[in-house]
This record gives structure tokens, sequence and C-alpha cells, in this order.
């Protein structure tokens, strides 16, 4: 427990620099190695990393990326149909009976959307509304965590999920939305935000919501593979898979939502419409 609140606090501080003062450029760059190192561990949760596989996974999400920042969104669908024809295409030109082919398929694509699209969004959101939406987004994230662990292990007992998560609880999983939704409703005052009392409480549960359903879904992926983290990146805490999986699911509920809620004059200039 000491390493993993050491490393929290070593990362989180220039982290959260970065992401409020930080050029768009530059959080670009930074989410770059992030997407590669989250390809990296999806492949490893099958048992060896495919090199060539990875190649040009990362290409495509990079690519992905990379239009998003530049504002060109009018070729992310294109993109993403062109790694799923590339992923076909190498499939059919390597066959082999005994390998299952549809269920590669699946995996391989499953992860490019996993690892590439959350980040998209994250990247949308800074270049449009500014990087205090991004921190809002983490510390409700962040507070969900810490309520849902600190009230689960000091009052928890129903388990919430036994064959997934042995060590979480129905207490854990409301004071994790307890956490998010107070923190939300600090941080929408903190910030500035235009979110009525209610938006913002909508917006944390929401968020909490989310973030602990994907934290689940880590879980589920992990025990389908055998193995205990998806990496060892991040001292305590396991590898990238392991500490983004909330944000990973979070992000493209709170795009959703900034994109319906009118929580600035500036919202609507987030949309793909242009």
């Amino acid at each position: 427990m000491f390493v993993r609140i050491l490393s929290a606090v070593v990362l989180a501080p220039p982290l959260v620099y970065l992401i409020l003062y930080g050029s768009n450029f530059y959080f670009f760059l930074f989410m770059l190695p992030v997407a590669a190192g989250l390809l990296y561990e999806w492949q490893g949760l099958k048992g060896s990393v495919d090199k060539a596989k990875l190649t040009y996974q990362t290409a495509m999400a990079w690519s992905v990326m990379l239009v998003v920042y530049m504002d060109m969104e009018v070729y992310t669908l294109p993109i993403i149909a062109l790694a799923l024809f590339i992923m076909i295409s190498f499939t059919v030109l390597n066959y082999q009976p005994e390998k299952p082919v549809i269920a590669a398929w699946s995996i391989d694509f499953a992860g490019l959307i996993y690892c590439s699209i959350p980040l998209m969004l994250l990247i949308k959101i800074k270049s449009n509304l500014g990087g205090e939406f991004l921190v809002f987004l983490l510390l409700i994230i962040w507070a969900t965590d810490s309520g849902a662990y600190f009230s689960g292990k000091f009052f928890g007992k129903k388990k919430l999920a036994p064959k997934l998560s042995p060590g979480k609880t129905w207490v854990g999983f409301y004071g994790g939305c307890l956490g998010g939704i107070l923190v939300s409703l600090a941080g929408n005052a903190l910030f500035s935000f235009a979110f009525p009392y209610w938006q913002a409480i909508l917006v944390g549960l929401l968020l909490s919501l989310s973030g602990q359903l994907g934290d689940l879904a880590e879980s589920l992926l992990k025990r389908e593979s055998g193995v205990k983290d998806s990496g060892n990146l991040i001292p305590g805490h396991g590898g990238l898979l392991d500490r983004l999986d909330s944000v990973l699911f979070a992000a493209p509920v709170f795009y959703m939502l900034l994109v319906f809620i009118d929580a600035s004059t500036s919202i609507g200039r987030i949309s793909f419409a242009g």
C-alpha cells in the first residue's frame, strides 16, 4: 500500500501540471507512448507479444490520435476501417488451421478500439475545452478509487463480484460513487464550471459508475489471461492497463456528457461535427 501511495504522490503532480499548463502538442506527444504501452500490454495478455501486430496497431492508434489533434476527424473512420482491413489481410496471409481466426480478429480489433479511442477523446477534450476538464475527470476517478478502497476495507462485507475481483464489496461500490459525486461538486466549484448542482451530481455518479465498471472489466481480462497485473511499469499499480482501466471506460462517457450538457459556451465546439 505504501508503494502504491508513493507512486501516486510522485507521478500525479507532473501529470496534472502537463494537463493544465502543457500545450496541446506536448499532451499529444505524451499520449503516443501511452497508447503504445497500452497496446503492448494488451498483446501481452494473450501470453506473447506479436511484434508485427503491435507495430501496425500502434501505427493505426497514432494515426487516429493525430487526425483528432489536427482537427481532421473526417479521416477517423477510414483509418479504423483500414486497420480492420490490414488485420484481416494479415490473418489471411498467415493462416494456420490450428489457430482460431475469428477470435484473433476480435481480440486484435477490440484492443485497438479499447486502447486508442479513449485517448483520442481525451486529446479532443483538452484541445477544445482545456486541461481543467481532464483534471476534473481524473479527480473524480481517483476519488472513486479511494472511496471504494477505504470504505470497502473498513466496512465492506458483501462481495460485489467475487468471481472477478474478490476484494471489491458493495459498500466499496457505494463509497466510490459517493466519493465521485462529492469531488464532482467540489471540482465544479473549483474550476468555475457551469454545471448546475444536479448536473454535477449526475456527472460524478456516471463517471464513478463507468470507472468502476472499467475496473471490473480489466479484472475480467486479467482473470481470463491468468495474470495478476497487466504489467509492472508503475510500482504498486502494475501496468498502464491496471492504472488506466477506469479512465478508459470513463473518457467516452465524459465526452458524451460534455456534448449533451451545456456546461460552458465552448462545449458545442467539441462535437465531431465541426
